[in-house]
């Protein structure tokens, strides 16, 4: 590596050490046992203990420093890990020699904190100081480079470790098949992987937790099954590495085989592995069993309520006030959201419709005076549509084409036909207070209906019409569509700012929910 090596004093924004507050207890004057430093249980208490050191002249120990610095580290936080590099830099300036102990658990504190630079400038250090890494250095320095993608820096890492003889150590071998993994190298890795005479199954699992994130789920399974044919019981997070590939692969009998395995482990379902099952059984379309494991699942947080709340979405199941007229519901929400993300353009517009459709007027005009106010502007609803290679943009109620005459009569003809087959205009997607008769027009000359219309007296017949929105088809704009596709004999595929819609003969592939 050819970084420059990190200054010990530059390492830590933290103040230098200060006595705090003396504890209640007496400390011994004594050299403290390990035991000592293992009682404590916060970083005030360490930081108290360190100071007791440094007043009784017991700071030069190399013993108790070492354990210090673990103990620091083992703290979990940025600021306890700026006092274990302290503590660290002073012993070096001190006595000019440091340990290996300290560096590995400084290195193992950068790594699980997310400072993966600072691990590897640590590493870079090490050598400047003279000292050799062993088979506890490189598992860290591995996991440091995969967080921070460090490809080429992983590389010269391997090469150091097969020049010391630490390639045959599993636990370095596991790291080095998860680092190539993270870095999208997943082909090195099954390299590493195969090389390997013992493999446990950490080995086995980086492995296939590589394979679906470089979305190759197929080779994942075919790999867990052969782990188990080999004797090795996967756990916990192999059973969430393998699930995530069944419902990439949406093959619900896969599915089920793979989380029959779970029951075999013996152990509890908790809110991980009950996500991914929930996710897998939604994306193959096993509503009953995701739901099971959902309410089977004691531990429940918030990504699992998000997942089910989705995926029963996308099943045409909606987490939907507006569908329902929930009113208080979508206020609740509304507030919600708005607090999380006070810029959100789309639940206020949101909010205003359902208030619109339950007729409460004033609540509308108070919502729309507040987008105002903020400077929040609703998007104008535009459909396109491309014929003989120009594409056509109509904005709802839009006027402005230069065909917008023949446009004008083709809806009047469509209109007459549709409602022969006993088709009623839905009213209730009109969100303005205006009288029946307006709602019609209005709803008549929605952007996609004009480019529908346009579509038919400009295509041959027969040839599909494609129309783009920008926003979401309104249900009456769905029904327009699907009763056009079966009385006009054509494919009309409408891409929404949610989903595909393909109408044919009267159908969609939506099946009557989006």
């Amino acid at each position: 590596m050819a970084a420059k090596a990190l200054p010990p004093s530059s390492v830590g924004t933290s103040p230098a050490i200060q006595p705090p507050k003396p504890i209640a207890t007496d400390l011994p004057s004594s050299p403290p046992s390990l035991k000592l430093i293992e009682s404590c249980h916060s970083l005030t208490e360490l930081k108290q203990l360190h100071c007791h050191f440094i007043k009784n002249g017991l700071s030069h120990s190399a013993s108790q420093l070492n354990n210090l610095i673990a103990a620091y580290v083992d703290v979990g936080t940025h600021h306890s890990l700026d006092y274990a590099r302290k503590s660290f830099d002073y012993f070096y300036e001190e006595t000019a020699a440091v340990s290996l102990f300290a560096c590995n658990s400084l290195l193992r504190g950068y790594a699980s904190t997310g400072l993966c630079d600072q691990a590897i400038l640590l590493y870079i250090h090490m050598a400047e100081m003279g000292v050799l890494p062993d088979k506890f250095t490189f598992p860290s320095l591995l996991s440091a480079c995969s967080k921070v993608m460090a490809f080429a820096e992983g590389l010269q890492v391997h090469g150091a470790l097969l020049k010391m003889g630490f390639e045959g150590n599993i636990f370095v071998r596991n790291s080095l098949i998860h680092f190539y993994a993270e870095c999208g190298r997943v082909d090195l890795g099954r390299k590493v992987f195969d090389g390997m005479l013992e493999r446990n199954v950490v080995s086995w699992t980086s492995l296939i937790n590589g394979y679906v994130g470089r979305d190759l789920p197929k080779e994942a399974v075919s790999l867990f099954f052969e782990m188990v044919d080999t004797g090795i019981q996967p756990n916990p997070v192999t059973m969430v590495c393998v699930i995530s590939a069944c419902a990439k692969l949406k093959d619900l009998e896969l599915g089920k085989k793979v989380s029959s395995y779970i029951g075999k482990l013996g152990v509890k379902l908790n809110a991980v592995m009950g996500n991914a099952l929930v996710d897998m059984y939604m994306k193959c379309g096993d509503i009953d069993n995701a739901s099971r494991i959902f309410y089977e699942c004691v531990d429940r947080n918030l990504v699992m309520y998000n997942t089910i709340m989705s995926n029963y979405v996308q099943h045409g199941l909606p987490a939907a006030c507006r569908k329902h007229n929930n009113v208080e519901m979508a206020q609740y929400a509304a507030e919600k959201i708005t607090q999380l993300d006070p810029e959100k353009v789309g639940i206020h517009v949101l909010l205003s419709n359902i208030y619109a459709s339950a007729g409460k007027w004033n609540e509308v005009a108070r919502v729309r005076l507040q987008m105002k106010e903020k400077g929040i502007q609703k998007v104008p609803g535009s459909s396109s549509i491309e014929v003989h290679g120009l594409i056509h943009e109509f904005t709802s109620g839009d006027e402005s084409h230069a065909e917008y005459t023949q446009i004008g009569l083709m809806l009047q003809e469509i209109n007459c036909r549709l409602s022969k087959a006993g088709y009623v205009p839905d009213t209730t997607n009109v969100l303005l207070d205006v009288d029946e008769q307006e709602k019609e027009h209005l709803l008549s000359r929605h952007s996609e209906k004009l480019a529908m219309a346009y579509g038919l007296i400009t295509t041959d017949q027969g040839a599909p019409i494609r129309v783009v929105k920008n926003l979401r088809m309104c249900s009456d704009c769905h029904s327009f569509a699907e009763l056009v596709s079966k009385l006009y004999s054509r494919k009309i595929i409408v891409r929404d700012n949610n989903r595909y819609h393909f109408f044919r003969d009267g159908f969609c592939s939506c099946r009557g929910y989006w």
